[in-house]
């Protein structure tokens, strides 16, 4: 029964919405998800995401400086598919909906993840 026990927050995701905090591990400060095109779902008043709102500089801002280059740059997120892990089965604007367990992979090396889903 003990390797049963759901572990809070990581089996099940939560919805993310607009202003939701992102961080990469190889930048120096956390950013945040924009939706600058509603895709008129919202929860709690702010516009709900799908996987399809990774584009760099529109809806994935910069995380501060790179520790990727020597010596550290300003970070230009290199994204280039689609949030991970997005809920397969709730599709908004016909897209899956973005989770806080999805995650993005910048062509620079970090893995970014979703640390507040931006709901509160």
């Amino acid at each position: 029964g003990v390797f049963m026990q759901k572990i809070p927050g990581i089996s099940k995701g939560s919805y993310v919405v607009a202003g939701a905090e992102l961080k990469c591990p190889m930048g120096s400060s956390s950013s945040k998800l924009l939706i600058p095109i509603s895709h008129r779902v919202k929860i709690k008043g702010k516009d709900q995401a799908n996987i399809l709102d990774f584009k760099p500089m529109l809806n994935i801002l910069p995380f501060g400086t790179c520790k990727m280059s020597y010596p550290p740059t300003p970070c230009i997120p290199m994204i280039t598919a689609p949030w991970l892990n997005g809920k397969e089965d709730v599709l908004i604007e016909m897209a899956p909906a973005l989770l806080n367990t999805s995650m993005c992979i910048c062509g620079r090396g970090g893995v970014i993840q979703i640390s507040n889903d931006g709901q509160s």
